[in-house]
């Protein structure tokens, strides 16, 4: 059987990942001195309640740490054991060193001819919709190769558009310099931005957050979405910020259906902080992206 391994970032929770017959290795997630496991001494929303309590006495935002090589080689070896084989799905390798550790442990089994490598390039909800994808790939009964392959489309298809209702938290971990944070602050601006592997990208900006809503989902009206695949929702502890960015896409397009994606949580949670929601999908194959690269 090929064993599928992913990290927390994709947030799918423990539970859920057992569900999908898969696997989930934790970050750590750090505030000060105190370490948690994330989705499993933490949830998503326990962590923004905490990050803005310790944001405001501190003035610092928290942070994760890669998952070690041991627990790699732990995870690994108790698989292989059992004679599967192993596609270990990672977070984009431009925002963290996670996947360099698997590689390790990879070779410190000799188990490259059993075990795959596989860059999602991306996080969070987008990363769990290529994980989910993979795993739907691995129970039709493909082969390692071929669900690789399936991954590798959905690299290529995947977008992400959101909007972010506080600016607080990306002024803090130094996606807005004073001056813009200032004069967005002052005209009540809200970006439009999207995740891209090794950072967070402008997609724009509106004044007030239903102008943002609103120019977010003219955006999506304009892509060639692949309606054979799921479309899913992902805010930052934000349902009903979601509820209103969800009014305004069904107003430009009546049809749009999404599947809740169940938050992001603390790895991206970090640098936006809560209060931003966005939606996740497929363009279909041979359409292009239109954000610029």
């Amino acid at each position: 059987m090929v064993q599928i391994v992913f990290t927390s970032p994709a947030d799918i929770l423990p539970d859920e990942a057992k569900k999908l017959n898969a696997h989930v290795l934790a970050v750590d997630v750090i505030f000060g001195t105190e370490v948690y496991k994330d989705g499993v001494d933490i949830n998503k929303e326990e962590f923004f309640v905490k990050m803005k309590e310790y944001v405001d006495k501190t003035g610092k935002l928290p942070h994760t740490s890669q998952i070690i090589e041991e627990e790699h080689i732990d995870l690994f070896k108790s698989l292989l054991d059992q004679g599967d084989e192993i596609i270990y799905i990672s977070m984009s390798s431009g925002t963290s060193a996670t996947i360099e550790r698997a590689r390790d442990a990879v070779k410190a089994l000799n188990a490259e001819d059993k075990i795959s490598i596989f860059d999602s390039e991306t996080i969070t909800v987008p990363y769990g919709m290529i994980v989910k994808e993979m795993i739907k790939a691995r129970d039709k009964g493909l082969s390692r190769a071929e669900i690789v392959e399936v991954g590798k489309d959905c690299v290529d298809r995947i977008e992400l558009l959101c909007v972010v209702n506080e600016i607080t938290y990306l002024k803090k971990g130094g996606r807005l310099k004073g001056a813009q944070a200032f004069v967005a602050t002052a005209l009540s601006i809200k970006p439009l931005i999207t995740i891209r592997g090794t950072k967070v990208d402008s997609m724009g900006k509106a004044i007030g957050f239903p102008g943002a809503c609103k120019k977010l989902a003219k955006m999506y009206a304009e892509y060639e979405v692949d309606k054979d695949m799921p479309v899913y929702t992902a805010h930052s502890n934000a349902p009903e910020l979601m509820d209103k960015l969800i009014k305004q896409i069904k107003a430009v397009t009546p049809s749009f259906e999404a599947v809740d994606g169940g938050g992001i949580g603390c790895a991206v949670g970090t640098h936006i902080g809560p209060g931003c929601c966005g939606v996740a999908f497929f363009r279909k194959k041979g359409s292009k992206s239109l954000l610029k690269s």
